[in-house]
């Protein structure tokens, strides 16, 4: 099994792919040195990772708890999700790379081999349906594909599936320092005008502070005054002066699954940050993804990918419809409209 992308999907599958006993390889562009955004896991990770083998190495791995979620959503006063009743325990502010190559090192620690720095330039089928992949320096086949390229999905659009997009949300991150220690075990989301706000502590004193928006209703010079626009976010993080622009739209392929290769993670389905599930829902997966490939039960993995976006929309169109304090808005009005194509 050839994996192409080393993120939490990618390497998630190698792993649970070696735990059913089959042999996998990773092709991942980094070295795990890039910046990484999605750094918040739910309690609901550990299971998964003990799943995978690997929680007590995560554990051990110097990541901060967290202890629930403030959130000022549809009123400018925060209201406390406090994980305290959780089975799981607390939730995880990550530092992401870090995150991400202990999850590489332990599939190579399971058997599977991680090729780092590693760009595909060539990926077709031999006469006996086989998939011959090439690379600077290697040349690899494979039985079965993997996609697990992220949003991109570029293994995946090249056998013609099609990216539907339901919005135009982007992040804009920056990593600072913290202002406020009280806040310190707290994820924080603050709604806005023109989108909403993240903010959190990381390992090693720092933070992040995200600003979600639509990129039409977004320039360089919205950021900071935006900023200073919010109640809380501003009082307790001191961003940096670095901001990176990422893509955080809802979106998935049409199908997930073709001859011998399936996708998986974002490359399959991404999710609004909003849900705070991304890493989970990687993780969660990549583990059916394995067991769909050692039980040739793709259509059934395809069927369940699709019931569970369908899932995803549903509820993240609950959450948007509670803010209401700004009807005029567009970013609002998009989200309190039906569901459509983007």
């Amino acid at each position: 099994m050839a994996v192409l992308g080393g993120g939490p999907a990618g390497t998630a599958t190698a792993l649970a792919l070696r735990r059913l006993g089959l042999s996998a390889i990773v092709i991942e562009k980094s070295a795990y040195a890039n910046l990484r955004v999605g750094e918040t896991l739910p309690p609901a990770i550990r299971p998964l990772l003990a799943d995978l083998g690997v929680w007590e190495r995560f554990a051990n791995d110097g990541h901060l708890s967290s202890f629930g979620i403030r959130s000022a959503w549809g009123t400018p006063d925060l209201h406390i999700n406090d994980f305290i009743m959780n089975p799981y325990g607390a939730g995880w502010h990550v530092d992401r790379a870090r995150f991400d190559e202990m999850l590489a090192s332990c599939a190579e620690e399971a058997g599977a081999m991680v090729y780092r720095e590693t760009v595909v330039t060539s990926c077709m089928r031999d006469d006996g349906g086989r998939w011959q992949i090439e690379t600077a320096d290697h040349c690899f086949t494979a039985d079965f594909i993997v996609d697990a390229t992220g949003r991109s999905s570029s293994f995946a659009r090249a056998q013609g599936a099609k990216r539907i997009t339901f919005d135009r949300l982007i992040g804009v991150i920056t990593f600072g320092t913290v202002s406020n220690e009280s806040a310190n075990s707290f994820t924080l989301i603050e709604s806005a005008e023109n989108g909403w706000w993240y903010s959190a502590v990381l390992p090693g004193s720092r933070s992040v502070v995200a600003y979600m928006t639509d990129s039409d209703l977004y320039d360089e010079n919205v950021w900071l005054r935006e900023l200073q626009r919010t109640v809380h976010v501003k009082k307790d993080y001191e961003p940096g002066e670095t901001r990176v622009v990422a893509a955080a739209n809802s979106s998935r392929l049409d199908d997930v699954i073709g001859d011998r290769w399936l996708a998986v993670g974002d490359a399959a389905m991404a999710f609004d940050p909003l849900s705070g599930k991304g890493v989970w829902m990687a993780l969660r997966w990549a583990i059916e993804a394995a067991r769909a490939i050692q039980q040739n039960a793709l259509a059934d993995y395809d069927q369940r990918v699709k019931e569970e976006f369908e899932r995803f929309l549903r509820v993240r169109e609950s959450f948007y419809r509670k803010e209401t304090r700004w009807p005029a808005s567009p970013f609002w009005q998009r989200r309190h409209a039906d569901i459509h194509l983007a």
